[in-house]
């Protein structure tokens, strides 16, 4: 009896042990998963910030040529008198 009740009881920690490895190696796989995404999101961020900047820079050279051009203003009731 005593040694079918330790026999069972090396089974149960054999099954332990096999658990506890497949158990560190899927969060060894998540953790690099985790890292790939985290990596992936800073290059995202970085390219949104560039794509930010470049609309800034186009915005203000946009706003410089318009700039070249003089103020016209047409008087409202000219426009619609002309239609």
């Amino acid at each position: 009896m005593f040694n079918s009740q330790f026999s069972q009881l090396e089974q149960s920690i054999q099954r332990l042990v096999q658990d506890n490895q497949q158990l560190q190696q899927a969060l060894l796989q998540k953790e690099a998963e985790l890292q790939t995404q985290r990596d992936e999101l800073e290059l995202l961020q970085l390219g949104m910030m560039e794509s930010e900047e470049q609309a800034q820079k186009a915005a203000s050279r946009l706003d410089a040529l318009l700039a070249l051009f003089p103020q016209v203003s047409i008087p409202v009731a000219q426009t619609s008198a002309q239609a």
